[in-house]
């Protein structure tokens, strides 16, 4: 897609709301402690938009959701079985009955275990030692995504616009390969509006700025579904425990802290999953 002038001016009316979040966002008053970790290099570095590799064969995520959903089907090709709808908002009845197992705590457990054993081994190293802390906090659940050809997703938005607080970390991770219609649209930093895909194979994720950058998804056009989640993290030390009303810690978040930048973490709270985590535990 190339967003020229008059694709801009489309879309406009959405931008504007996210550059109005995005101001009100940046004049919210966080404890000192807090704002100077916010402002500083460490947190600029962090939340650059990056790509990761992770290891497939350790964090099995694409098979263990598959299997977890009984499929017999490649998930890039989940649209050849499920497309008796196109997952309008307020009609997804067959997205429903597909990812009715992550509703249920047993059924959704072994998925849950390795998405955990990821943040844990690999990706709250990563903030703690950008940011020099020994604790991070992190989304208890993910929101799973399924973009079908011909299915529209979400609108341009930075997650400053759902009370989300600065310092988060955004975390993409596709089970399947994205490369174009069927990826998140983002923009590199907060206002640039230079919007791009992520390009992403099996065993990439991606870290970026979603609290201030705008990111939305388009038609999928690609004719492959991508299945993909997101998340998100927070440095212990940019996290204002007793600011954050609508994203507490041991509801939407949970907790994990080492003891030194040599040992491996472990979780102190845990979260659990509910309507906040996205469809299907929003039942609509």
């Amino acid at each position: 897609i190339t967003f020229t002038p008059a694709l801009l001016a489309a879309i406009a009316p959405e931008l504007e709301k996210v550059r109005a979040a995005r101001q009100e966002a940046l004049a919210r008053i966080y404890p000192p402690a807090i704002r100077a970790q916010l402002d500083s290099d460490a947190y600029r570095g962090l939340r650059a938009e990056r790509t990761h590799r992770f290891d497939v064969e350790r964090f099995p995520l694409h098979r263990v959701f598959a299997a977890m959903l009984g499929l017999d089907v490649p998930l890039d090709e989940l649209h050849v079985t499920f497309n008796a709808d196109r997952g309008a908002k307020g009609d997804r009845r067959e997205k429903a009955r597909l990812l009715q197992p992550l509703t249920q705590l047993e059924a959704r457990r072994s998925f849950e275990e390795v998405y955990e054993q990821l943040v844990l081994e690999q990706l709250a190293p990563l903030v703690a030692d950008a940011m020099g802390c020994d604790r991070v906090v992190y989304q208890a659940f993910p929101c799973v995504r399924v973009h079908r050809p011909g299915e529209f997703s979400i609108g341009p938005h930075c997650d400053a616009q759902y009370q989300h607080p600065d310092g988060t970390l955004n975390v993409y991770l596709p089970l399947t390969r994205i490369w174009d219609t069927n990826s998140l649209y983002v923009e590199s930093t907060p206002g640039r509006e230079d919007f791009h895909p992520l390009r992403l194979e099996l065993g990439e994720l991606a870290t970026f700025y979603g609290a201030l950058c705008t990111h939305f998804a388009v038609e999928n056009m690609s004719g492959a579904t991508r299945v993909s989640l997101d998340f998100r993290l927070l440095p212990g030390c940019c996290h204002a425990e007793d600011e954050e009303r609508d994203f507490r810690v041991g509801e939407y978040y949970s907790e994990c802290v080492r003891e030194g930048s040599e040992a491996a973490f472990r979780v102190t709270r845990r979260g659990y999953a509910y309507w906040r985590h996205g469809f299907p535990h929003t039942g609509r």
